[in-house]
């Protein structure tokens, strides 16, 4: 009959899952980038990045360490 007959329902099912989760990662790199425009067939893969810019002031320093508490020793009398 037809080519999709040679296929039973567990492939299909994963065959689709697959397809939808390369999908989904391909968003998800695309969501995720720093490119403000993407031109791709007529641009030929243009990508313009916007790279924010980091200033000595505005960089943040980590925390310092809490100083260890120290208790005196107990003595009997």
């Amino acid at each position: 009959m037809g080519e999709l007959d040679d296929f039973s329902l567990d492939q299909m099912a994963g065959a689709t899952a697959l397809v939808i989760s390369s999908l989904g990662g391909l968003l998800l790199i695309v969501f995720k980038s720093r490119c403000k425009t993407i031109k791709c067939c007529w641009g030929l893969w243009s990508c313009v990045r916007e790279i924010p810019d980091v200033d000595s002031d505005g960089e943040t320093q980590p925390e310092p360490e809490p100083e260890p508490v120290v208790r005196p020793a107990i003595t009997s009398p």
